[in-house]
């Protein structure tokens, strides 16, 4: 299993401890690498790199439907994205289209 796979899995288990197992769920985690070089009289004289990893949850209960997104992986972001979602879902007008 991949580290996104890993992470939807991650956020799929919280999602049903949070908000139960009549909850649907939505999990969408983007990993990202970026790169640059500058020259500078033919030669390298920077060069960076960086990798970015962001997760989008869509959660559906109680016929109320929100989404929130983070880049936090560790395990209290993850919760944190979850409970966040899953508090916006509480307010949120009902859903018939889903």
């Amino acid at each position: 299993m991949s580290t996104e796979q890993d992470l939807a899995a991650r956020v799929v288990e919280l999602v049903r401890h949070v908000a139960g197992p009549g909850a649907e769920a939505e999990v969408l985690v983007t990993r990202t690498d970026l790169a640059l070089t500058r020259f500078a009289n033919s030669f390298i004289h920077q060069n960076v790199a960086e990798t970015g990893t962001a997760i989008q949850v869509r959660l559906h209960v109680d016929g109320r439907t929100a989404a929130g997104g983070g880049n936090r992986i560790d395990p209290d972001g993850l919760a944190a994205l979850v409970e966040r979602t899953r508090a916006a879902a509480r307010v949120a007008p009902p859903d018939p289209a889903w």
